[in-house]
């Protein structure tokens, strides 16, 4: 069992001061501690803390696997949303454009009010679909289910029905180098006031989440080598929203599913099969995530990930509810 709990002496190198960045905020929030490393064997966790003078604001940046996103979690009664709001924009400053999304609240055991602004992508905003006129190239491998797809380059096509987004791979140098350019969060709409955390340049607390979420793997029983090099992640091999008995989520369980809660990690063997089935932030009851994770290992079929070499290896697939289930309408 991994279990890291890291002082702010431990992590000085992230304690540097954070400086303003261009423009005004009726309120600005600027640290009162160093970055705190909470590191367990199914997620890495960084936390700050921020003030402004009056209230105190908690900052936490969490990822469950190597990835350029983050959950981003804010903790303290200083943001205030507008009676009915239901989204909230923000800006990764200066330089990583501006973000609009639901969050969803709740309220910590002392009161505090909790918002979760679900998954940022550590990279500029992202676009679906390919530029007009841009060339395509036929897919060539054996397990591409789909019969041409972008260039290399152009950005992400939209999902298959039922299916989720494929990632690219991941590119930890353009993670860090994007960070870099990131040393405030600006929150611009949907609140009462605008305001400011001033969190200083983000390079160094991604380079501490890159390390933990790589070794998670090794936890898993994965090799973190190869998965930096791997040119193909595991995907489902067929649809995998015909996976789930109808009603195995229903529709009183949706509104425990926001912020990127509740999702399946499937290790999948080079074979393609599915061999455990893990939750992360567990929302769902028991029963349910249960039956997720038979119905997952009962029909799930996976084409492997894939080395440097483009040999199979074992590796893992991660899922929220969402894609699991039937399109409205659906059987």
């Amino acid at each position: 069992m991994r279990k890291i709990l890291a002082s702010a002496s431990v992590f000085a190198l992230l304690s540097a001061t954070a400086h303003a960045a261009d423009g005004d905020a009726s309120r600005v929030y600027k640290p009162s501690s160093a970055w705190q490393a909470d590191f367990g064997d199914d997620y890495c966790r960084l936390a700050r803390s921020f003030s402004d003078g009056k209230d105190t604001l908690s900052v936490a940046l969490e990822r469950i696997q190597p990835t350029n996103s983050v959950r981003l979690i804010l903790v303290g009664n200083g943001i205030r949303m507008f009676r009915g709001s239901d989204q909230l924009g923000f800006t990764l400053s200066p330089s990583g454009g501006e973000r609009k999304g639901p969050f969803w609240r709740s309220e910590t055991t002392d009161g505090r009010q909790y918002l979760n602004l679900g998954e940022v992508f550590m990279a500029p905003p992202m676009a679906f679909g390919a530029p007009p006129g841009a060339p395509r190239v036929e897919a060539r491998k054996e397990f591409d289910r789909v019969p041409d797809k972008p260039a290399a380059g152009a950005p992400p096509a939209p999902p298959q029905p039922g299916q989720p987004l494929a990632i690219p791979p991941y590119n930890r140098t353009a993670e860090q180098e994007f960070a870099k350019g990131v040393t405030a969060i600006d929150i611009t709409s949907g609140v009462m006031e605008p305001a400011r955390i001033e969190t200083g340049n983000l390079k160094a607390p991604i380079g501490v989440l890159q390390q933990c979420a790589d070794d998670l793997l090794a936890v898993w029983g994965l090799d973190p080598e190869k998965h930096k090099a791997m040119t193909r992640r595991a995907a489902p091999a067929t649809e995998a929203n015909k996976w789930l008995p109808t009603g195995t989520i229903g529709f009183g369980d949706f509104p425990k599913l926001g912020g990127s809660a509740n999702q399946f990690r499937i290790m999948v063997s080079a074979e393609g099969k599915p061999t455990s089935c893990t939750v992360h932030w567990p929302t769902l009851e028991q029963k349910t995530n249960d039956a997720v994770c038979k119905a997952i290992m009962n029909k799930g079929e996976f084409s492997p990930a894939l080395d440097a070499a483009g040999q199979p290896m074992s590796s893992y697939w991660t899922v929220a509810p969402f894609f699991l289930m039937p399109p409205f309408g659906g059987t």
